[in-house]
């Protein structure tokens, strides 16, 4: 970036990560075999069976997350929160909110599909 800035001549951008961020940077969610072993095909049913009481207390909007199956299938161990959510801005249009996703990620939690 900075290279680009300096040949079209102008100031290179800062870019400064919020707390919730840098938080989101540290956190790597990765499937568990439950997951793995229904071959990626079971979120509904398990997160079905997560109790209501549980899931209120993570609320996250429909649109709030651009593609949850699209977030699903990016859950490999290796990349970040913020990496997910950064995938997910430069694939759609709307843009993701990372409490949405981070809260998602508890119902996930919850239904025994990840671990964070």
């Amino acid at each position: 970036m900075e290279a680009v800035a300096q040949a079209l001549g102008v100031k290179a951008v800062t870019i400064t990560w919020t707390e919730a961020e840098k938080n989101a940077a540290k956190i790597i969610p990765k499937p568990t075999v439950k997951l793995t072993g229904s071959g990626y095909r079971e979120y509904r049913t398990f997160i079905s069976e997560v109790p209501q009481a549980e899931k209120d207390k993570y609320p996250y909007g429909r649109r709030d997350i651009a593609s949850t199956s699209e977030m699903q299938s990016l859950i490999n161990g290796k990349r970040s929160v913020l990496d997910i959510k950064n995938t997910l801005d430069v694939q759609y249009q709307r843009k993701s909110k990372l409490e949405s996703i981070m809260n998602y990620l508890q119902i996930l939690r919850l239904a025994g599909l990840i671990e964070i």
